[in-house]
């Protein structure tokens, strides 16, 4: 009987607990799927951008693009986005191809779209997995932009201006937390963490003179910025976190057919940063239907640990870092650090250089290795764009952390003494 008691205590004491610890979960679930998820510097980039998908039969680029389509509601740009981190439901980003300091000292010019994304629920991507955006010509008419994108929540945040991507444009992306005063002519103010940047030419032009191309110029958010603190990196410094072309593939031609065509093998999130920031990595098309074939939409693999293998105490450990371009890296300096723990922060200095071919562990344990790139950015910042004299050229470096390499270090075996008879 005091068995038979025992169970039914149990059971009465074990049900009420079950159902908290259920509801203590579903409260975290809940809690995790419905804060928005903010976005940072290095977490999303442009792998490839289509600036003329469809157009009008008045077009002068027509025969560049993959179809004549006069209706109201055709998608004119076809931009592809990668996160390099999981995005989830509510996460928000905002895209404008207004130019950076168009006709004033910090300001954005207004006659362009500004245009705020956000997935809907029940909507994901991996890290790696591609983002198409399909631009309407008439991306100002709220019901043509989320017909084009299903899985987006759209809100047109400048009235009555379409994002329309032209031959030499740019486009500039910003956090979920961006706000946008577009209210004086090309006084426009942008808030928030700005994100990543993208040119179609090598030139980044501030305060033109006005002229028929000026929609198209925009300097480089945070151009006139002289820090270099890796670590404390100002909201509107995209010095950076930029793709900008080769001066010589674009002069006289642009990047407008472009997508991302360099390595694809699995590393870690900052070294496909500096794979996709890399200019060499990109290819340029002359038509729609090139770029369209050609480009490769496969989600790539983002990996935290880029190798394990086990060695002897005092054996070599090889340890090196890929290049993100063999012939034309924009990787300048490395340094290397040994932690205890799986991860790419802290540790102790062990060496510098892409390879260290003879470091050797004295020590049996469970070490992890990881190396700090400098990579380096150029860019022209130029007065107008009529007058190349008026271009300086521009560099700009960072310093991000490589994924880790395990090594199991052994002792060496004990050999017994040979007894001699």
């Amino acid at each position: 009987m005091l068995k038979k008691y025992d169970n039914i205590c149990e059971t009465i004491k074990t049900k009420p607990l079950k159902g908290i610890f259920f509801f203590i979960l579903l409260f975290f679930f809940f809690i995790q799927n419905t804060v928005a998820q903010t976005l940072s510097k290095g977490d999303i980039v442009v792998v490839g951008v289509n600036y003329n998908f469809n157009t009008n039969s008045g077009d002068p680029d027509k025969t560049t693009a993959c179809a004549i389509n006069s209706s109201a509601n055709i998608v004119s740009d076809v931009i592809y986005l990668m996160p390099l981190v999981d995005i989830s439901q509510g996460t928000s980003f905002v895209i404008t191809d207004n130019g950076f300091e168009r006709r004033n000292a910090g300001k954005f010019g207004t006659t362009e779209g500004v245009i705020k994304f956000t997935l809907k629920n029940g909507n994901s991507f991996s890290k790696g997995q591609v983002i198409e955006l399909r631009i309407p010509v008439n991306s100002n008419n709220a019901s043509y932009l989320s017909s084009a994108n299903p899985k987006w929540n759209t809100s047109i945040m400048q009235s009555g201006m379409s994002v329309n991507f032209a031959k030499q444009d740019q486009l500039i992306i910003t956090s979920s937390n961006s706000s946008w005063n577009g209210t004086s002519q090309h006084n426009g103010s942008l808030t928030g963490n700005y994100l990543y940047a993208f040119n179609a030419i090598h030139d980044w032009v501030k305060l033109p003179t006005p002229s028929s191309t000026e929609t198209q110029n925009s300097a480089l958010p945070g151009y006139d910025n002289a820090s270099t603190d890796y670590t404390n990196i100002d909201q509107n410094d995209l010095r950076r976190h930029h793709f900008t072309p080769n001066k010589i593939e674009t002069n006289p031609k642009e990047f407008s057919f472009s997508y991302y065509n360099g390595p694809r093998t699995a590393t870690s999130k900052n070294e496909w940063l500096i794979r996709l920031l890399n200019p060499n990595n990109w290819k340029n098309e002359s038509t729609c239907s090139n770029f369209q074939n050609n480009i490769n939409t496969n989600s790539i693999s983002i990996i935290d640990k880029l190798d394990e293998f086990e060695k002897c105490a005092d054996e070599t450990i090889p340890l090196s870092v890929e290049l993100d371009n063999t012939s034309n890296s924009i990787q300048i300096n490395y340094e290397w650090f040994r932690v205890v723990t799986p991860t790419n922060t802290g540790g102790t200095s062990i060496g510098v250089g892409r390879e260290l071919s003879n470091y050797k562990e004295t020590t049996a344990g469970t070490y992890y290795y990881y190396c700090k790139i400098t990579y380096q950015l150029k860019w022209n910042n130029c007065q107008t764009n009529n007058n190349t004299s008026n271009c300086s050229e521009a560099r700009s470096t960072n310093i991000v952390n490589s994924g880790y390499i395990k090594v199991k270090v052994t002792p060496l075996p004990k050999i017994a003494p040979i007894e001699m008879n």
